[in-house]
């Protein structure tokens, strides 16, 4: 994620350096067109990080939605899910940010 952050950071940087040298862009001195390429990148970076958030966020909660479905359904409780994901942590993929997730619920602990 920090890569992709950082690439997409440069990236725009590049592309003020790019809008300034074509024209595009007015500046008047270096120091103006040193901030427009330092804010340029800093806010893509920021646009990133948050939208990266609010993804991971809306991810959260979908994951959650299935799992109380699910224990609702199966009548499985909290306690046995998360034993179950810390077994497979190792070897099942995304089982170790289940049990991550299972440790720490967002609004607290779903009911089955």
């Amino acid at each position: 994620m920090g890569r992709t952050g950082c690439g997409t950071s440069i990236t725009i940087m590049l592309i003020a350096l790019g809008c300034i040298a074509a024209g595009l862009w007015p500046v008047n001195g270096w120091a103006a067109g040193f901030r427009f390429v330092v804010l340029s990148g800093l806010a893509a970076a920021l646009a990133f990080f948050a939208a990266a958030a609010l993804l991971e966020t809306i991810r959260e909660r979908s994951v959650w939605r299935t799992l109380t479905r699910h224990m609702r359904e199966s009548g499985v409780d909290l306690e046995t899910l998360r034993q179950s994901a810390e077994s497979r942590a190792g070897r099942v993929p995304g089982a170790t940010r289940l049990a991550a997730l299972l440790k720490d619920p967002p609004g607290g602990a779903p009911t089955a």
